[in-house]
Order: C-alpha cells, then sequence, then structure tokens
C-alpha cells in the first residue's frame, strides 16, 4: 500500500488543519509550487468543508502566493473556486506561523524529494 500523498504540516490558531500534497510539489529555481489542503472537522466557510489552494513559493526569500483555489463541501462537490486574472504578488512569510510551516514543508519536499518531510 502507497502512503498517503498528504503531508501533514500542522493545525493553524483557527483550528484549520493544513496539509501539502507531495506529488504536486514542482520546483523551478527557488520557486516552488504545491497543492495545499485546508480542512477542519466542520465546515471551513458556509457549505465549504475542505479548501485546495494552489500555492507558490520561494524557498530562497521565504515568501508565497496564493495562485488558485477550489472549495469543496462535505460530498467533494465544488462550491467556490478562485483564479485571480491578474498574478498577486508575493508576501512575506511570518516567523511561527503555519505559513511558516507549511513553506518550510513544501521547501524540504522540494529539495529532497517527495518522501521526504519536514518533521
Amino acid at each position: 500500500m502507497s502512503a498517503s500523498p498528504w503531508v501533514p504540516v500542522g493545525v493553524s490558531d483557527s483550528r484549520l488543519h493544513i496539509f501539502v500534497d507531495r506529488h504536486s510539489v514542482v520546483s523551478r529555481g527557488s520557486i516552488v509550487e504545491a497543492v495545499v489542503r485546508i480542512g477542519s472537522p466542520g465546515l471551513i466557510a458556509g457549505r465549504i468543508a475542505i479548501v485546495y489552494e494552489l500555492e507558490q513559493f520561494d524557498c530562497g526569500r521565504r515568501v508565497w502566493r496564493l495562485l488558485r483555489y477550489r472549495g469543496v463541501d462535505g460530498d467533494h462537490r465544488p462550491v467556490a473556486t478562485r483564479q485571480p486574472t491578474v498574478t498577486r504578488p508575493f508576501l512575506r512569510v511570518l516567523p511561527g506561523t503555519i505559513g511558516e510551516a507549511t513553506l518550510d514543508t513544501v521547501c524540504t519536499i522540494a529539495t529532497r524529494g517527495p518522501e521526504a518531510t519536514h518533521r
């Protein structure tokens, strides 16, 4: 049996559970893209149970940006999607946050391969 593609990152201050899809990590130099899954024991907002985000990280500069997301309900039916028409600027990752843990996990997988985790 193969390991789950979802690497647990941690739980945010707002109790959201964050995972990175180890097989989605693609690097181009210090720029890395990955699919991040966000969920909680209940609904996140409205009918959204899980959010899948395509995020981009700059491992050298320690910044990130959201490229697009898709929110699904408990039956995995899409209920919200967004793909900005303009590429948003990178935002600084704050030390000691779930954002930093996500960046570290993604950059570790990009460097060491899909079987690596930050832990």
